[in-house]
């Protein structure tokens, strides 16, 4: 939450050392624009769990986990002409402390079924570096 210039400033010296001393750099942030912009790989994380990774673009072009598609789909496009069918989610996300046994997005998600409430979901590799952590796939 800082100035624009002063974050402009901050995140191009972030890149700038990254590359000078050929370094990661973890970057944690809501937003998702500045993060597709600064980042060659993205985590999507609900609750403390990756239910999403890979390849910035990929991930922002073509999000694969319903908690991804929810978060894109409510973000602000730069294209003025650009239609963004928003998702909307219901309901409080579940305690971190005792989540249940299930998926944690379960409760608010617009894909799940019984048994999305009864096991966490497997991790799938749907394009090579391109993980997702849901049995409803597409």
């Amino acid at each position: 939450m800082l100035d624009v210039s002063v974050r402009s400033e901050i995140i191009n010296m972030l890149l700038k050392l990254s590359k000078e001393k050929n370094a990661a750099v973890i970057f944690i942030s809501h937003d998702i624009a500045l993060t597709r912009y600064i980042s060659d790989k993205v985590a999507v994380m609900y609750l403390g769990k990756v239910v999403e990774y890979g390849d910035s673009d990929t991930v922002v072009k073509d999000p694969r986990h319903p908690y991804t598609q929810t978060l894109i789909s409510n973000c602000g496009s730069i294209d003025p002409e650009e239609i963004m069918n928003k998702i909307n989610i219901e309901g409080e996300p579940p305690t971190p402390v005792n989540p249940g046994p299930g998926c944690y997005f379960a409760p608010r998600c617009f894909k799940a079924t019984d048994e999305c409430f009864k096991k966490y979901p497997s991790t799938y590799e749907v394009w090579p570096g391109h993980m997702v952590a849901c049995d409803r796939l597409d």
